[in-house]
């Protein structure tokens, strides 16, 4: 795109979302202070046109990033520098004042939402498990009255369709979103990442004497999708997707909250439900190595209540708070080793051990299963107390959470076949592999919270400086995608043993790597925040994270299949975040910038050590800005998205530059009917968003090139 045009588009806004820094109004029953007196840096996003899912709040959000990894599955969130790929979040998430308890559902559409706000840094002491880098906190709203229907179309096929009616108490959210993809898969011809997703969403309050309320969402979502668009990387050069066997993930999520609200309680309750199944060809290539199914039905609930007691004195503010959660997952994960994988990743590496004098291993099958069952259960229970000291301008809060986490995974892992020993053995023997087992875990964490903060308010705007340190936590587990490493370990051993060869300290991966500890973090924090209702409002502050035992995806050496979730020794973040809106007459401008850098301290993976370098998939740098003039009936605006230096390994030798992606937007109304028009990477940047190795060879997933979609909305 010539400059002068880019710099042109830039006078256009892509993404009707505004970053809105202090509505002066009781953030939720947790938080004894409103948003402008909150210890907390928080950001509030209003939701608009091109805002659909957590992913389109990257950058918006200083320190904020969740890329596409490939699929809604595997999206993964990484805040304040840390983050991981599988498993536990570093983000905790609640929606309708409800836990969502599986990070798979965490990549979903905001139908039924009006804003989301995200408390930056650890809110261990109120949230418990997962909020190590803080809480996004979606609130669904009754719809207007009537009926509403959108219809947006656009690149690559992409079409959406939303309808919300309300009656009464009582209101409906509906949307369905379908793409055809982005990218091509040159060894069959077809898009890769095709999507289909349906959301249905059902609200309902009801007010009762007393000043109590009742609030029900009920919440249904589906999707299916293609994904896994990752591209070979040689010679310093990414090349195109190329695989033969098929990839995709299905799901489908359920979810009822309920809150009674009113008084000096508030309790809320959930039950939540997960299916979804992946497949993956798991060497990306058009060979036939091997693929995997990962299919899982998860069953949760969850139980809170918040007591604020109405008798105290003037100077001190209690809250007190219980929580429990209970969820339980079975899990189908078997790996279909194909005729190539069987000669390359089995027979071939067990053959280089075998002394040619023994002879030469063959199985008689020339494919075979892996057959990996889970049974996973986990539990928490939580006493949390908080404490607000006013004295004069000064504000003191102090807060303690006592949380007991465990866990319990079942295995019943196994093979079956027939093997050779030529010329020793005249004929294969068949062969049967079983690894079966349970194991256990059960932490408890202290979690305290303190921080001060002194109010400089005055006629023209409210805001103050504030202190806070305060610990947050992830959760431990278990890595179920090591097992077919494992039982390939045995199998090979197993065979030999059946011959009578024993081999002394043989295999690489032991019981160790079946399991995780919890991740856990000190964070210091200094800031200032200000606001001025239809004026300028901004928020500044630097922090510092001491982690220990975090928690980092890693691939076994050499041309293992799997991957698991170990602990680092120890890490530290530090740095910078600012958001500043300033709103004149019909003129909005807002941007946001987080700086951060994020080292391991002490980390060494038996071969190497890393000390001191960069924590991989977290931008150095995240950069958002926009701006908006809205006329009569006209609007028009512009953003720019920037992320980066992205390290892609631990030893830091590939990086994904610093990267802009401008977007623009302008939208007409006519009373019941608005239209608008929307360009994203309106330069065509060409980035990456994961890396990866798998069997010694390393993969890049692309971001999203440029594209453009139209839509109109009627208010019946």
């Amino acid at each position: 795109m010539p400059e002068a045009l880019l710099i042109s588009s830039l006078l256009l806004l892509s993404h009707g979302a505004d970053t809105v820094l202090a509505p002066s109004i009781v953030v939720s029953a947790k938080h004894l202070q409103p948003v402008e007196k909150l210890p907390v840096p928080v950001s509030e996003i209003t939701l608009r046109e091109g805002v659909e899912n957590p992913k389109d709040l990257s950058t918006m959000v200083p320190g904020y990033f969740m890329p596409a990894y490939g699929s809604s599955m595997t999206s993964s969130i990484y805040f304040r520098g840390f983050g991981s790929r599988i498993d536990s979040p570093v983000l905790s998430l609640y929606v309708d004042r409800v836990p969502v308890l599986d990070k798979n559902a965490y990549d979903m559409d905001f139908v039924g939402a009006s804003s989301v706000r995200l408390f930056r840094g650890p809110q261990g002491s109120l949230y418990g498990r997962n909020a190590l880098g803080g809480v996004m906190d979606v609130r669904t709203v009754l719809p207007d009255p009537g009926c509403t229907l959108s219809l947006e179309g656009g690149s690559a096929g992409y079409c959406r369709f939303r309808a919300s009616t309300a009656l009464n108490q009582q209101g409906l959210h509906l949307g369905y979103r379908h793409s055809d993809g982005y990218f091509t898969n040159i060894y069959t011809g077809r898009y890769c990442d095709p999507q289909d997703a349906l959301m249905l969403r059902h609200r309902f309050e009801k007010p009762f004497t007393g000043g109590f309320k009742w609030e029900n969402t009920l919440s249904v979502s589906a999707s299916r999708e293609g994904g896994y668009a990752y591209a070979p990387f040689v010679d310093g050069k990414i090349g195109e997707v190329a695989y033969n066997d098929d990839c995709g993930y299905s799901r489908l999520y359920l979810s009822e909250a309920a809150s009674l609200i009113g008084g000096e309680w508030q309790v809320s309750a959930s039950l939540q439900g997960l299916f979804d199944c992946m497949e993956m060809d798991n060497d990306f290539t058009p060979r036939s190595i091997f693929t995997l199914e990962q299919a899982q039905s998860m069953g949760g609930a969850t139980l809170e209540a918040i007591w604020h007691p109405g008798n105290h004195p003037s100077w001190w503010k209690p809250a007190f708070g219980g929580f429990l959660m209970g969820k339980y997952t079975r899990m189908h994960a078997p790996v279909h080793f194909l005729p190539d994988g069987v000669q390359e990743l089995i027979l071939d590496h067990a053959n280089a051990h075998i002394p040619a004098s023994i002879g030469t291993l063959r199985f008689q099958e020339d494919q075979f299963v892996i057959d990996s069952d889970f049974s996973l259960a986990r539990w928490n229970a939580a006493l949390y107390h908080a404490s607000l000291f006013s004295l004069g301008r000064w504000t003191l809060t102090a807060g303690l959470r006592l949380d007991y986490e465990g866990g319990r995974m079942g295995y019943d892992s196994h093979a079956d076949l027939h093997y050779q020993l030529v010329p020793l053995m005249a004929a294969a023997k068949a062969f049967l592999m079983d690894y079966t087992g349970s194991i256990g875990q059960n932490h408890l964490e202290v979690l305290p919270d303190m921080s001060v903060f002194f109010d400089t308010s005055g006629p023209e705007g409210s805001g103050g400086l504030f202190a806070r340190v305060a610990k947050g936590h992830k959760a431990g587990g278990f890595n179920t995608q090591i097992f077919s490493d494992i039982l390939q370990q045995k199998m090979m051993l197993g065979m030999m043993e059946d011959l009578g060869v024993y081999f002394q300290n043989a295999g690489s991966i032991g019981p160790e790597a079946t399991e995780y500890r919890p991740e856990e973090a000190w964070n210091f924090e200094l800031g200032f925040k200000y606001a001025r209702f239809h004026g300028l409002s901004f928020c500044l502050n630097a922090f510092y994270i001491d982690c220990r035992n975090q928690q980092l995806t890693v691939f076994p050496p050499g041309k293992n299949t799997g991957r698991m979730m170990t602990n680092a020794g120890r890490s530290a973040s530090l740095g910078v975040e600012a958001d500043i809106q300033y709103e004149w007459k019909r003129l909005n401008i807002s941007a946001s910038y987080g700086w951060t850098r994020a080292r391991f301290l002490q980390y060494t993976d038996g071969i190497e050590d890393y000390s001191g370098n960069i924590l991989p998939y977290s931008p150095e740098h995240s950069l958002h800005a926009s701006v908006s003039y809205r006329w009569d009936r006209l609007s028009l605006g512009a953003d720019l998205r920037g992320a980066g230096p992205i390290r892609w390994d631990e030893g830091n030798t590939l990086v994904q530059s610093f990267y802009l992606l401008p977007g623009a937007f302008v939208r007409m109304d006519w009373g019941r009917i608005s239209l608008f028009l929307r360009g994203d990477n309106l330069s065509g940047t060409e980035y990456a968003t994961f890396y990866f190795k798998s069997m010694g060879h390393s993969f890049f997933s692309r971001g999203l090139p440029r594209r453009y979609s139209v839509g109109l909305t009627f208010h019946l």
